[in-house]
C-alpha cells in the first residue's frame, strides 16, 4: 500500500509518470501514459465549454438555487452568471487551454530524453498542472467587461487562423490512418494470411465512397439551388472534383508499384474523401439562417434581408448544427487518441516522433537494442515502462503545439465559425 501511495503521490506531485493504482493491469509506455493524460486535460475542458453552451444547465441552476443570482452579481459574473455562460465564455476558457499548451511547449522545446530535468515537468506534476490550468481559466474570467468586445474579436481572428492550420494536419494523420490500416491489412495478405483480408478493404472502401457520394448529393439537394447559390455550387463541384482526382489518382500504376496491387490506394482515397465531404458539410452549414427561422437560442443565426439563402429546410436533418459541431470535435479526438496509441512509421515528419537514430543503420537490430534500453517502473502500481530514457518517442514541444491547435479548432466547433454580437445573435464571419 506504502508502495503504490509513493507513485501516486509521485505522478501528482512528482517527476514520475502517471499510472493506475491496480498492479494487475497490463504495463504501460511512459509515452503512452503522458499523452493520454493530456488527452485527458483536453477532454476536460472541452467538456466545460460544452456546458457553458447548454442553457438548460444555467436554467436548471437557477432553478434549484435561489441564491444564485445574488453569488453571481457578489462576483461580477452578471446577471445570472451570464459572462460564465455563452460564446464569450467558450472563448475564455479557450484561451486558458491554448495558453497552457502554449506555455508547455515553450519549456518542453528541445528535450532528447525523459531524463532531462525538464521532462519531469511533461511527464510528470499533474497536480500542479491541472491547478496551472484551471488558474489560467479562471483568471481570464477577470477580465473587465469593457474589454471583452476587444478580446473576443481577437481572439476569433487568431483562433481561426489556428483552427485552419489544424485542419490541414488533422487532414495529415487521417491520411496516416488510413496509411497504416491498408498496410496492416496487406501486409496480413502477404504473410500468408487469408485473402479475406482484402476483399475486406475493397468491401469497406466500397462503403465509404457510398456513403461520399450520398453525401455529395445530399449536400447539393439541400444547399443549392436551381436559380442562385453560385458560390455553394462551385464549392461542393470543386471539392466533389478533389475527391474524384484523388480517387483516380489512388489507382494509377505508381500507386500499384509501391502497394503491389491497384486496388490498395482505394481504402485511403475513401477515407480522405469522406473527411472533405464533412468538412463541406460543415463549411457550408455555417451560413446563417433566415430572419424568423432557427431555434431562437444563443446559436441563431439571421441572414441579411438582401442576401440569398442556399441552406436546408429546418426539417432537414443536414440543419442540425449540433451533429456538425460534436462531430468535429469527436473526430478530433478519435485521431490525437489514434496518434496518442501508435507511432506511425512516418509520423516524424510532422514532428509526432522523433527521428530513430537506428532508422538509417541497417546492420543493428532496432527492436533488441530498443527493448534493451527500457526501464521498468514497478513501484506505485501498474508497470510503467520507460521507453523514453535513451530518446524521446515524440517531440514534446510539437506535441503541445498539436494540442494548442486542438484547443482552437475545437472552440471554433463549438462557436460554429461565428463571432458573438449579442447575448443570442451571432454574425457570420
Amino acid at each position: 500500500m506504502g508502495g503504490r501511495c509513493q507513485g501516486q503521490l509521485g505522478c501528482c506531485c512528482g517527476c514520475r509518470p502517471c499510472r493506475l493504482c491496480c498492479g494487475f493491469l497490463p504495463a504501460i509506455k511512459e509515452s503512452t501514459s503522458t499523452r493520454l493524460m493530456y488527452t485527458l486535460f483536453l477532454l476536460l475542458g472541452t467538456l466545460l465549454m460544452c456546458v457553458m453552451l447548454t442553457q438548460d444547465v444555467q436554467d436548471k441552476i437557477i432553478e434549484n438555487f435561489p441564491q444564485y443570482n445574488v453569488t453571481c452579481i457578489t462576483l461580477k459574473a452578471g446577471e445570472n452568471c451570464d459572462l460564465l455562460v455563452g460564446y464569450m465564455a467558450v472563448y475564455r476558457v479557450s484561451f486558458g487551454m491554448a495558453a497552457f499548451f502554449f506555455i508547455m511547449a515553450f519549456f518542453t522545446i528541445g528535450i532528447s530524453t525523459s531524463d532531462s530535468c525538464r521532462s519531469g515537468l511533461h511527464n510528470g506534476m499533474w497536480c500542479y498542472k491541472l491547478l496551472i490550468l484551471c488558474l489560467i481559466c479562471a483568471g481570464i474570467f477577470l477580465i473587465p467587461s469593457e474589454y471583452l468586445n476587444h478580446f473576443g474579436h481577437i481572439w476569433m481572428y487568431i483562433s481561426m487562423g489556428g483552427a485552419s492550420v489544424f485542419i490541414i494536419i488533422q487532414l495529415m494523420l487521417i491520411v496516416d490512418f488510413a496509411h497504416a490500416w491498408t498496410d496492416n491489412w496487406l501486409r496480413r495478405v502477404a504473410d500468408g494470411g487469408s485473402r479475406c483480408w482484402f476483399v475486406a478493404m475493397v468491401f469497406c472502401a466500397m462503403i465509404i465512397y457510398t456513403a461520399v457520394v450520398i453525401g455529395i448529393v445530399l449536400i447539393a439537394q439541400n444547399y443549392t439551388r436551381a436559380d442562385g447559390c453560385s458560390t455553394n455550387k462551385l464549392f461542393i463541384s470543386v471539392n466533389g472534383g478533389l475527391c474524384l482526382l484523388c480517387s483516380f489518382i489512388s489507382v494509377m500504376p505508381c500507386v500499384e508499384k509501391n502497394t503491389g496491387d491497384s486496388r490498395a490506394g482505394l481504402l485511403q482515397s475513401s477515407v480522405i474523401s469522406a473527411y472533405v465531404v464533412y468538412l463541406t458539410w460543415s463549411a457550408l452549414s455555417s451560413e446563417p439562417t433566415l430572419a424568423g427561422t432557427g431555434v431562437g437560442t444563443q446559436l441563431e443565426r439571421v441572414l441579411p434581408e438582401d442576401e440569398e439563402f442556399c441552406g436546408p429546410s429546418d426539417v432537414s436533418f443536414l440543419s442540425n448544427k449540433d451533429i456538425i459541431c460534436y462531430g468535429g470535435v469527436v473526430i478530433t479526438f478519435l485521431i490525437v487518441i489514434n496518434s496518442t496509441l501508435r507511432t506511425s512509421h512516418f509520423s516524424y515528419k510532422l514532428g509526432i516522433r522523433a527521428p530513430d537514430p537506428t532508422d538509417c543503420c541497417t546492420c543493428c537490430d532496432k527492436s533488441s537494442s530498443r527493448r534493451a534500453s527500457i526501464h521498468v517502473d514497478e513501484e506505485g502500481g501498474q508497470k510503467v515502462l520507460r521507453n523514453e530514457v535513451e530518446g524521446v518517442t515524440y517531440s514534446y514541444a510539437f506535441f503541445h503545439v498539436m494540442f494548442f491547435l486542438a484547443s482552437l479548432y475545437i472552440m471554433m466547433q463549438l462557436t460554429h465559425w461565428f463571432r458573438e454580437r449579442k447575448r443570442y445573435q451571432v454574425n457570420r464571419f
